[in-house]
């Protein structure tokens, strides 16, 4: 079954993020903890669209936090 509510999409296409102003590259702490609490509040689905480098991102925090199931 697949949650109500995704998280990603073209936002995993994005480099930088916004700091006080300024645009940086996220780190992989930032994302493993987006993907963290997205699971926890019962996010299920994860969007990867763009053919970009930055489409690997939700696949490798759920790799690294051993949840997917099969």
């Amino acid at each position: 079954m697949v949650s109500e509510i995704g998280f990603g999409g073209r936002s995993w296409s994005y480099a930088k993020v916004p700091d006080g102003g300024k645009m940086r590259v996220a780190s992989e702490k930032e994302a493993l903890e987006m993907v963290r609490t997205g699971l926890e509040m019962g996010v299920n689905y994860f969007d990867s669209v763009t053919p970009h480098p930055e489409h690997t991102v939700p696949g490798k925090a759920v790799k690294k936090l051993n949840v997917r199931k099969g």
